[in-house]
């Protein structure tokens, strides 16, 4: 029986986006170096569906902006900073007769745009500047609903478009700095992952009281101050521990990689086909992380912290949790950190996990 769950399909997102955006310019033309935004046919092929996108158009009728949308949900649209996604916005800019030098991505949580004449470069040289939507819309079904797409109306649209006029015109432009590029790229690469554990640790505590004294446990344990009603306080604490959990193994998995910068002989950083369950990865990887504290001489308490406690496999024990940390281990590998100097590594490090954490971790940076 089909579900009557309402939901949107990504060109009638974009129909409705391209709308709203001829309104906002109709009613201040002045204000905008658009003159209206359609979504148009590109890329027709034999026997294929012909693709719809999302464009923005100048008073001269030439091509100002072009790019990707995903809805979230979708393997394609879990980041707007995800290579593939990225390099397809790309390359479809570069496509356009003349190319198009500003192109984005977006997956509705988050827009982002790109300046291509820095496209060649490393990631932290490039230029790129993001909107979030300031709320988590999880899937097409969230898009739908009447009260989220009024606010991407009414709230999110006006201060994009005045974003990109900026952009466009020259007027200002404020392309994030080296290491809050790198910071928010891994941020985005990991919300699948802290969205996916925070709603298993949700689900096995209301079914599971063991597995639900365990979680409060653990939050006592980290001096936490959390409620269980009402329900919205309780997802707010169990978000944050999927979070914690989450960014310390980021944290461990990006000082690993940049070690292997330093020590090249050190295995590739990945979850091998091989490792199929949480145990698998939390085994792997440590393999490596042991690795990398041999080789090294030091950084133990760092990559190898004495956290042997229950929670520590709960971060790959979601369904496609292995899938989100593969794609945020991609995220991560066009970084080339033989170009990344050290004291942007400790902001890194500093600014992915908080004082609290790193001291209850036992993790600490040095240069």
């Amino acid at each position: 029986m089909p579900s009557s769950k309402a939901t949107i399909h990504e060109v009638d997102f974009c129909s409705l986006i391209a709308s709203e955006v001829n309104i906002l310019i109709r009613q201040n033309p002045s204000a905008y170096p658009f003159s209206e935004a359609r979504v148009e046919g590109f890329g027709e092929g034999k026997g294929r569906r012909k693709r719809k996108d999302l464009r923005f158009y100048g008073a001269d009728g030439k091509l100002l902006l072009c790019g990707e949308v995903k809805l979230p949900g979708t393997p394609e649209g879990r980041s707007p900073l995800a290579d593939k996604l990225v390099q397809d916005a790309e390359a479809k800019a570069g496509n356009c007769n003349p190319p198009v030098r500003y192109f984005f991505t977006w997956n509705v949580n988050e827009f982002v745009v790109f300046d291509r004449r820095l496209f060649d470069q490393p990631l932290l040289e490039r230029r790129v500047r993001p909107w979030r939507l300031g709320r988590y819309l999880a899937d097409a079904a969230a898009v739908a609903r009447e009260d989220n797409l009024n606010f991407i109306k009414t709230h999110f649209l006006p201060d994009l478009l005045r974003g990109l006029a900026d952009i466009i015109s020259g007027r200002r432009a404020e392309w994030l700095p080296p290491d809050d590029l790198f910071i928010h790229s891994l941020e985005s690469h990991l919300e699948w992952p802290v969205q996916l554990l925070s709603g298993y640790i949700l689900q096995e505590a209301s079914r599971n009281k063991s597995f639900d004294l365990r979680v409060q446990h653990w939050m006592t344990d980290q001096d936490w101050t959390f409620v269980r009603t009402p329900a919205e306080e309780w997802a707010k604490a169990v978000d944050n521990m999927a979070k914690t959990l989450d960014y310390v193994w980021a944290n461990r998995l990006i000082f690993y990689k940049a070690l292997r910068a330093r020590f090249p002989d050190l295995a590739r950083l990945d979850l091998r086909r091989s490792v199929r369950n949480a145990d698998d990865a939390v085994a792997w990887l440590s393999h490596l992380f042991q690795q990398a504290v041999d080789r090294s001489g030091d950084y133990e308490p760092l990559l190898m912290p004495q956290s042997a406690d229950w929670a520590t496999a709960l971060a790959f024990k979601p369904e496609y949790a292995l899938d989100a940390w593969r794609g945020f281990l991609r995220g991560i590998e066009s970084v080339d950190f033989r170009e990344v100097s050290s004291d942007v590594v400790g902001r890194i490090f500093q600014k992915l996990i908080g004082p609290d954490e790193r001291h209850r971790y036992g993790q600490h940076f040095t240069g």
